[in-house]
């Protein structure tokens, strides 16, 4: 149980972290490219 637990944990901070990370890449892009929406 303690395995799973910690498993779940990681996973819902990696994806937490990876749409934030593709927020802001999503905004960096836009910014260089010159996209305004």
């Amino acid at each position: 149980m303690t395995k799973y637990d910690f498993e779940s944990s990681v996973g819902f901070v990696v994806n937490h972290t990876a749409k934030a990370f593709q927020k802001t890449f999503d905004l960096e892009l836009r910014k260089n490219v010159g996209v305004n929406t």
